[in-house]
């Protein structure tokens, strides 16, 4: 880990002695000499450094506290005891709060990083492993791993508003804020999922790989990569938009729905409300087809879930569910 302090670039380096003592060895950024060792509590799992009051906050899954030291001289400022296994964080910039998701004791800890005390303690799903800040910040979303579920808090309020089901274990998530999309890793289930934040439904999943623990998400190309954790693979999903359950931008068409017919129909659509020519896409965003008219011949093309969009930005016109 490393962080910026007033006075140059420090890295923290975990380390374990005899005993399973940990300790943290401050390396300076130019030198890399050893400048302290750090006595943490047990099991640390990581650091945060805050750039407000120049602190290093150590969080300890084992002792279920935080050590909080000065930036500069590496004083220890005070420990703060919060849940049962921590094993998450996010900062909130705005309040200069540091939250905490504790896995063991299934709920969040709110740390004014100014004062150290405990502002506030927020009861989640059970086993909630990871989290994640909405598109504008106001928002959380604490993944749920033994419940299989989303909690969705509200930061200013401090309390859940939505509980949301995303199927077997999830953890890992990653938010597109300019899409307003939620990217959530599925462990259990082998599954990527696809939220819309504005209405916190799933519009779309993917099947990338055996155990997805980890994303990672590229806005200039619009690609999302997922570690599988068994497969030894990296998948690389490309994002596409006008999904089935998304909001429409500019005006309604006349007739959103979905279609199930069999391969090699010929499926009419009503085209009030449309201009333009019309795309067919895949779930993972790759074109399948053009047309013009109001007919799409499905000939040649798989069984499978299809999205019809219209217009630039593109908007969703139907899902089409084609059978064998």
């Amino acid at each position: 880990f490393f962080f910026q302090a007033e006075d140059g670039i420090r890295f923290l380096v975990r380390s374990r002695g005899l005993g399973d003592v940990y300790k943290r060895q401050v390396l300076d950024g130019t030198s890399f000499e050893e400048m302290a060792a750090l006595p943490v509590g047990s099991w640390p799992v990581g650091v945060f450094w805050n750039p407000v009051n120049n602190r290093a906050f150590v969080i300890n899954e084992g002792s279920n506290d935080l050590h909080v030291y000065h930036g500069r001289n590496h004083g220890l400022l005070g420990i703060v005891r919060v849940g049962v296994l921590p094993s998450a964080w996010w900062w909130d910039a705005a309040a200069n709060n540091l939250w905490v998701v504790n896995n063991g004791s299934n709920d969040l800890t709110v740390i004014n990083c100014s004062t150290l005390a405990v502002a506030a303690t927020v009861r989640v799903g059970s086993g909630p492993v990871e989290l994640a800040a909405g598109p504008n910040g106001q928002y959380l979303y604490v993944s749920n791993a033994t419940a299989g579920t989303l909690s969705k808090v509200e930061v200013a309020g401090r309390r859940v508003t939505a509980t949301i089901p995303v199927g077997y274990r999830p953890g890992a998530m990653v938010v597109d804020s300019a899409n307003a999309r939620l990217w959530v890793c599925a462990e259990g289930s082998n599954q990527v999922k696809v939220l819309c934040t504005a209405g916190d439904t799933v519009i779309t999943d993917f099947d990338p790989g055996s155990l997805p623990v980890a994303l990672a998400w590229n806005p200039a190309a619009k690609r999302i990569y997922v570690a599988n954790f068994f497969g030894n693979s990296v998948t690389i999903i490309r994002e596409t938009t006008g999904l089935a359950g998304e909001p429409v931008a500019g005006p309604e068409p006349a007739r959103f729905f979905t279609v199930v017919a069999r391969v090699g129909s010929r499926l009419r659509l009503d085209r009030a409300g449309v201009r333009g020519p019309l795309s067919v896409h895949d779930p993972a965003g790759r074109l399948v087809a053009r047309f013009a008219g109001t007919e799409w011949r499905t000939a040649g093309t798989g069984a499978g879930s299809y999205f019809i969009t219209a217009g630039r930005p593109a908007r969703p016109v139907a899902r089409v569910v084609l059978l064998d």
